[in-house]
């Protein structure tokens, strides 16, 4: 049976043929117009809000290590060193301590055969109060660990503190350009067209890693880590369009 084609006036026919047409005819005269409303007299601005911040936050990384032929030996011993920082830090409720890790590696002659093995367990204290951490640590030394690294930033708390204050005042400096913008070209006000709010932070460390040869002389004595925070730069940077509007 012949397939009757689908022609022209088939589709006026049909019921929403109409309502379908004046859609299409409608969205057509919608898009130019809502498109050149958005793209038209728009200008780019951006400002930013800083402050400089005391570093309210410590971490020092620890480290153990210990060498022994037998393996099983090895193992009881950097346990038995382990146990004894935790004990120690126990006095110490302001700190706070947990484990960043244990390897045990071979060891080999210049032959690579296996003479012996090397333990190495690390530890990471953490703290807002420097000098009961700083303590801490020369104890930690004087029992045979020696600090590999330590830092300082500012809390979570005290930057979200900040941030929340520099954002207020990152969009009303952005206000102000635009409203600066809007007089010099001669506009009777402005929208906000779309806005992008960015944190940074530059950190400014009083302290850089210590060598190993440092940490060796440091284990022999008990006595508590110097420190200096410094401080740490908080940024916040806007980015945004906004629109000019003549009348």
């Amino acid at each position: 049976m012949p397939v009757k084609p689908f022609s022209m006036r088939t589709w006026r026919e049909w019921p929403g043929f109409w309502k379908l047409a004046a859609s299409v005819m409608f969205g057509l005269m919608l898009k130019p117009v809502w498109a050149e409303d958005l793209n038209y007299n728009l200008v780019s601005l951006g400002s930013e809000a800083r402050e400089e911040v005391a570093n309210d936050w410590m971490h020092a990384v620890l480290a153990l290590e210990i060498q022994d032929r037998d393996p099983a030996r090895l193992g009881q011993a950097v346990n038995r060193q382990v146990q004894q920082a935790l004990a120690k830090a126990r006095a110490f409720p302001e700190v706070r301590l947990q484990s960043q890790g244990y390897q045990t590696l071979p060891e080999n002659d210049e032959r690579g055969r296996l003479t012996g093995w090397r333990a190495e367990a690390r530890l990471l204290l953490e703290g807002a109060d420097f000098a009961r951490l700083g303590a801490l640590m020369g104890e930690l030394q004087a029992s045979g660990l020696v600090v590999q690294g330590m830092g300082f930033e500012v809390s979570p708390k005290r930057r979200l503190e900040v941030e929340d204050v520099l954002v207020k005042e990152a969009i009303a400096a952005f206000r102000h350009r635009a409203e600066i913008t809007q007089q010099a070209l001669g506009a009777a006000r402005f929208r906000v067209v779309d806005l992008q709010v960015d944190g940074l932070f530059n950190a400014t460390p009083r302290m850089a890693l210590m060598e190993s040869r440092q940490m060796g002389m440091a284990k022999r004595d008990a006595v508590p880590v110097a420190t200096q925070a410094g401080v740490t730069e908080l940024v916040i940077r806007v980015n945004g369009r906004v629109q000019l509007d003549a009348d």
